[in-house]
């Protein structure tokens, strides 16, 4: 039941249906040092990676809002440096 797409240019998507905040760390985790390890193979591609994770407790009403709260974390991830990850359920 996971779905990735790619939303934008360097911008995808992970809906991993069903996940609690644990598995969806794990999960982050487990992308990261696998884009780590590709990252190493091409040192001069600058191959990177900042995401925001979010894990509803209680659905939002459409999945455009969903994404604009989601795409909200990823930007606060982004400005708090590059590379870095951020896992916020909501409600909180």
């Amino acid at each position: 039941g996971d779905v990735v797409a790619r939303l934008a240019g360097d911008e995808f998507a992970v809906l991993l249906h069903g996940a609690d905040k644990h598995a969806a760390e794990q999960t982050l985790k487990r992308i990261a040092a696998d884009l780590r390890e590709i990252a190493e193979d091409y040192p001069e591609s600058g191959l990177g990676m900042s995401a925001g994770v979010l894990v509803f407790v209680e659905l939002p009403d459409s999945a455009e809002e969903a994404l604009a709260m989601t795409d909200a974390v990823m930007y606060e991830a982004k400005h708090s440096g590059k590379g870095r990850a951020l896992v916020r359920v909501h409600p909180e």
